[in-house]
């Protein structure tokens, strides 16, 4: 069942009790105030309350706010409705994600409020148009066509301008969280208006961009009363008269005694200046609320001690029991021996703002899919249990949905938006009153685990949640990786906390379809790897560290002539502590972090510069191999860069040789299979390494251009495992030269394997039955002796 929604007034008991009538919700009716704390208090599930405005013996409002102390931390909506049509209206408003609610309270907000509103004419997204409710236009003067073409850094005055965009550039950058102040509009007809903007991120769900929400107040009546109360000493009592609080003078004790409070003390408190002054009825103590006195009593003794002035917010209790917000400011009065004599300054209602900050804040951390709360909620959570300095027990949980971008590239976005939803819905089944369910990003959710759990109670608690997850076909189809980060007597922040059970959730074994890993001393160690070697990368490629890529040469050998025909030349990565690391790992780094650009480019300006100095020694008539990745042949100047660096080294297309994947054909077949053909026209020679094992077949191969197949090791191992009878190695080097290529043969290690190849035509061999990759030193020698004797000496030499 959805919940419970509770019917206060009996005008609405007919539609409570109509069958249907309330989707699914089961109606609590009530007509009295005491019973209806009682049913808020006997039953947690509650979803909505509605308050019938006509019910003649009920005040509406003072009743909502009664219910709304009633429920507490539960923070249960209420609604008023006048009719029975009324309260059909606020059911729709009552979906479970919260859409409808959402979009409720943006619209009749009366704060303007613009999600995604450019700075600049122009600037605002393809992926989410601005959304601007009526009070935004109607403060600005402004449609939101006009806003959106304007930009607001056009809307506001130009000497405001540059700070905000200043702010909005720190904002957007993370630098800040969100950003408060006061800014002037110029509306169309001239008019100027004040506003009080308050700005916040809004990530887009689903997509990496990010977008800013403003809230704005029109605060011009207020800004025109301090001008006016400026002009000259007789401004002071009418400002002391309309300020919208109180001014005062206070003895610096533990009661604030007042010796002064302006007549604005009865509007903000309920109580008349007189019952405050020297504590008569009351002291200003006892209307601070408790939870802020001796933090109060704190912040005063920071200033004081440092002579700067006071500025607080806090909240205080009226007479009719009310909590206000209220901001406080003020200064010392000091004798003249250095001694506090007063206090003075002036205390001033901010309730609304900070309903309205609270209400953006409630905004900001919920996500629009699901409905549930989001990664900025979970960090303010884990914030607060880790106010003491350290953690408690407690354990983040994550569930990382494994191949959502294919989902949304097959099945599109209102799929995997409704994918995420019914995700959401069944996993909210394991929330407890300490397991709470977060989206954590996108296709990521966390539960966050307040309470002490072992180990194996969180894999079983993992367990039983990958059961709610396989009756989802989609998601029991790709799987899902767990992190889970356990927490306790730590010194963390929390977005660390959630990224080490991200991280352990993309490192478990992707073998299983479901799959857990914790954070522990072993992946921090493989974290603190990656990041050295991401570091080091960084630094080679922006040319600080150059010397830690340096090659090894594997000599490729003309089967016919049994002499070295070329080179290969091996990147390696000297990490220093971290030892030598191989391509196979650093690789695939660079790769993600867009770093094989340049670690591409300097590894073909080394592999040149060695064959440039083959031939300045007089070993002349060889040729260089080098990997290229799908990441390099994609850059437009890649032809460009290739033969620039041919010509830095002296050297002629025909003696470079590139070597490429099948991989790189699967995306944009067309446009790399030209950039191809321009190298080989000019004489480059263009290899596919190890063929057989990806996307090309040998009758595709004959579109591409290129000029050699280079067979994987696999295909060479059968040779010795399988037998000549039953190996394939021929076939594919005479379907290969009938197609115009010439092949090299990878990985041979043993005798017999070379016999077969010689026998079976093939045109070049390669693997350590030859020689294993050696240094640049080692490689000279092995031409030098070539050259002497005729031949390279074989055995695998080093």
């Amino acid at each position: 069942m959805p919940g419970k929604i509770m019917i206060v007034g009996d005008c609405l008991a007919e539609v409570g009790s109509r069958k249907g009538a309330l989707g699914g919700f089961q109606p609590l009716i009530c007509s009295t105030l005491e019973d209806a704390a009682a049913k808020i208090r006997s039953n947690s599930d509650i979803y909505l309350i509605v308050i019938c405005r006509r019910q003649a013996d009920l005040d509406g409002y003072g009743l909502a706010r009664e219910l709304e102390t009633i429920s507490g931390e539960h923070s249960i909506p209420v609604v008023l409705v006048k009719d029975q049509d009324g309260l059909l209206q606020a059911l729709s408003s009552a979906h479970p994600h919260h859409a409808a609610l959402l979009q409720a309270i943006f619209n009749q907000s009366s704060l303007g409020i613009a999600v995604g509103l450019p700075l600049e004419p122009g600037e605002w997204s393809e992926n989410l148009y601005p959304i601007v409710n009526d009070a935004f236009k109607r403060i600005a003067g402004r449609s939101r066509r006009e806003l959106v073409e304007q930009g607001w850094g056009q809307v506001i005055h130009p000497q405001d301008a540059a700070r905000e965009r200043e702010q909005r550039r720190l904002l957007e950058e993370g630098k800040i969280l969100s950003y408060s102040m006061e800014q002037r509009i110029l509306r169309p007809d001239g008019s100027q208006v004040w506003v009080e903007l308050t700005a916040t991120p809004f990530a887009q769900p689903g997509t990496e961009s990010k977008r800013t929400i403003y809230m704005i107040k029109d605060i011009s009546d207020r800004k025109s009363v301090e001008e006016r109360l400026s002009e000259s000493e007789r401004s002071k009592a009418v400002l002391l008269k309309n300020l919208p609080g109180m001014a005062y003078r206070c003895l610096w004790d533990r009661s604030w005694t007042m010796q002064f409070v302006s007549e604005g003390c009865e509007p903000l408190t309920g109580y008349s200046a007189e019952s405050l002054l020297y504590n008569r009825d009351l002291s200003f103590n006892d209307l601070i609320a408790p939870e802020y006195r001796e933090l109060l009593w704190q912040k005063w003794q920071e200033v004081l001690s440092e002579r700067r002035s006071f500025e607080f917010e806090y909240e205080i209790t009226t007479k009719s029991g009310e909590r206000k917000w209220v901001l406080e400011m003020g200064m010392g009065v000091f004798n003249e021996r250095g001694e506090v004599e007063a206090l003075e300054g002036i205390i001033i209602d901010i309730t609304e703002r900070k309903e309205s900050e609270l209400q953006l804040k409630r905004i900001s951390e919920l996500d629009l899919i699901t409905g549930l709360p989001n990664r900025r909620a979970l960090r303010a959570v884990m914030a607060e249990d880790g106010r003491s300095g350290e953690y408690p027990q407690r354990a983040v949980v994550l569930f990382n949905l494994r191949r959502i971008n294919t989902i949304n590239s097959i099945y599109g976005f209102s799929f995997c938006e409704y994918l995420l939803r019914s995700v959401a819905q069944r996993l909210a089944g394991h929330c407890t009153p300490t397991r709470h369910l977060y989206q954590a990003a996108y296709g990521r959710f966390a539960f966050y685990i307040q309470e002490p759990l072992s180990r194996g109670e969180l894999i079983e608690f993992c367990a039983q949640v990958v059961e709610t997850l396989k009756t989802v076909a989609i998601v029991n189809t790709y799987g899902c990786g767990i992190g889970i980060r356990q927490i306790g007597g730590e010194l963390a922040e929390p977005e660390d906390l959630i990224h080490h059970a991200g991280i352990s959730a993309e490192r478990a074994d992707r073998s299983r379809p479901f799959a857990y890993r914790f954070y522990d001393e072993d992946l921090a160690a493989e974290l603190d790897r990656l990041s050295e070697i991401e570091e080091l990368l960084l630094r080679v490629a922006y040319g600080e560290r150059e010397d830690a890529l340096f090659l090894e040469f594997q000599p490729i050998i003309d089967a016919s002539t049994q002499r070295i025909y070329a080179f290969e030349a091996l990147a390696r990565l000297d990490g220093g502590p971290l030892g030598i690391v191989s391509p196979g790992e650093f690789i695939p780094i660079a790769e993600e972090n867009q770093l094989i650009v340049p670690i591409g480019k300097l590894i073909a300006r080394k592999a040149c510069a060695f064959l440039s100095g083959l031939e300045k020694r007089g070993l002349k008539g060889y040729k260089i191999s080098i990997n290229v990745s799908a990441i390099q042949l994609a850059q437009e100047d890649f032809v460009d860069e290739i033969f620039a660096v041919m010509r830095e080294a002296g050297l002629q297309p025909n003696q470079l040789c590139l070597e490429i994947t099948e991989s790189v054909f699967t995306q944009n077949y067309a446009a790399i299979n030209e950039k191809l053909g321009v190298l080989m026209q000019a004489g480059t020679i263009i290899a596919i390494d190890d063929f057989g094992t990806g996307y090309s077949s040998l009758a595709r191969e004959q579109e591409l251009n290129v000029n050699f197949l280079k067979i994987h090791k696999t295909f060479i191992d059968r040779l010795v495992t399988a037998g000549e009878n039953q190996a394939i190695a021929g076939d594919i080097i005479s379907m290969a030269h009938r197609l115009g290529h010439a092949v090299v043969a990878e990985g041979v290690e043993q005798e017999v394997q070379k016999e077969y190849l010689v026998k079976h035509n093939c045109d070049f061999l390669q693997g350590f039955l030859f020689s294993r990759p050696v240094s640049e030193q080692a490689a000279i020698k092995l031409l030098e002796v070539q050259e002497a004797s005729g031949r390279i000496s074989g055995g695998g030499a080093s």
